[in-house]
């Protein structure tokens, strides 16, 4: 959620977004969120932003969410996107603690690529499966997940699929 209201504080932004695909999006919490966001005008005045939102799952828990009329609801794999007539569908593609369920991180990937538009971002969070203290070192493996992500490995396979990691330069 930290990272839903950090993204949320950048009008202009938030502003540029059109159409945004929620990947696993489970019950549609953040789904709902992206779809009732607004931003203030120079006198306070609330204005929506009217974010045309899919949420992406093999789950049933999204009614909620999908009675907002910028909401729609595709129950499917959200590892196997495909452009749909030729058209990219997305300006922001959302996972929040799904990407660590997938089977083929490499081939989900560039399958979210393929359907962004030109421009578009992936924003995602995945579980912390390491932490070192003092004297102790804390790592877990979560059920049914196949991956765990550190933050190396993480921007390697989106590199590796060919998303731009602006601040990674070649080392000489």
């Amino acid at each position: 959620e930290d990272f839903l209201e950090l993204l949320g504080s950048y009008d202009s932004f938030m502003e540029s977004i059109d159409t945004l695909g929620d990947l696993g999006c489970g019950s549609g919490n953040d789904l709902k969120w992206w779809a009732t966001r607004s931003i203030l005008d120079d006198s306070n005045t609330k204005i929506p932003l009217n974010i045309k939102c899919t949420g992406i799952d093999t789950s049933d828990n999204y009614v909620e969410a999908t009675q907002l009329p910028n909401v729609n609801f595709e129950k499917r794999d959200f590892e196997t996107l495909a452009v749909v007539e030729g058209k990219r569908a997305y300006d922001v593609l959302w996972c929040n603690n799904s990407f660590q369920y997938v089977t083929n991180p490499l081939g989900t990937l560039k399958a979210w690529r393929s359907v962004m538009s030109d421009g578009g971002m992936l924003a995602m969070v995945v579980p912390s499966t390491f932490e070192a203290g003092l004297r102790n070192t804390y790592i877990a493996q979560y059920e049914h997940t196949f991956f765990h992500w550190t933050t190396v490995s993480l921007l390697h396979v989106l590199a590796m699929s060919g998303f731009e990691i602006p601040f990674m330069q070649k080392i000489p």
